[in-house]
């Protein structure tokens, strides 16, 4: 019998074959990283949707922070005090008011949520020695303040439409330097 001539027909069915061959992986990649897009996509919705982030309902500005022997002068804390709406009165009766005598600021420190301890209203006396802050007293029980915070200063009520937002970071993971104001100034910030 003669042998039949495999002529052209041989080589292209087998570059058919592995074009074909290739032709259905790439479909099935192309299905696989759909699916797994449409995985990714359906994890970050459910992340997204699952956790509601609300921010605060009060934006306060910079605490500020008091030493003995802080420089500091008699009227720069009273601007101080001003900008961070406490009232100059000529007796104090409630939280957020302050007197001024010749040497000393007498005040009712208003509550207030710190980042590390909720503290309560105090009644404090400032005793100033020309430019510096000389002591810090407890009025109700005189002792002396070695560190004595004043509540910062309301700066707006947030008002969110949607009870969902960007993602306020913790009040613990944001950057301070060690007096609550820039290094190396021993005086707080007047507002």
């Amino acid at each position: 019998m003669p042998r039949k001539a495999k002529g052209k027909g041989g080589k292209p069915r087998r570059k058919r074959s592995w074009l074909w061959l290739l032709v259905k992986l790439g479909i099935v990649f192309a299905v696989l990283i759909a699916a797994y897009g449409v995985y990714l996509d359906q994890k970050i919705r459910s992340r997204i949707d699952g956790k509601v982030w609300e921010l605060p309902a009060a934006v306060y500005g910079r605490m500020v922070n008091l030493e003995p022997d802080m420089q500091i002068s008699k009227n720069e804390m009273v601007r101080l005090l001003n900008a961070t709406q406490y009232r100059q009165v000529s007796a104090m009766t409630r939280p957020g008011e302050y007197t001024v005598q010749a040497n000393s600021i007498e005040m009712i420190r208003r509550p207030f949520d710190f980042p590390d301890s909720k503290e309560g209203q105090v009644r404090a006396r400032l005793t100033f020695d020309g430019d510096h802050l000389e002591t810090i007293e407890n009025m109700d029980n005189n002792r002396q303040f070695g560190f004595f915070r004043l509540d910062p200063r309301l700066i707006t009520m947030a008002a969110v439409a949607e009870r969902r937002a960007a993602p306020v970071r913790e009040a613990q993971r944001l950057p301070r330097s060690a007096g609550g104001y820039p290094a190396g100034d021993r005086r707080p910030p007047l507002l």
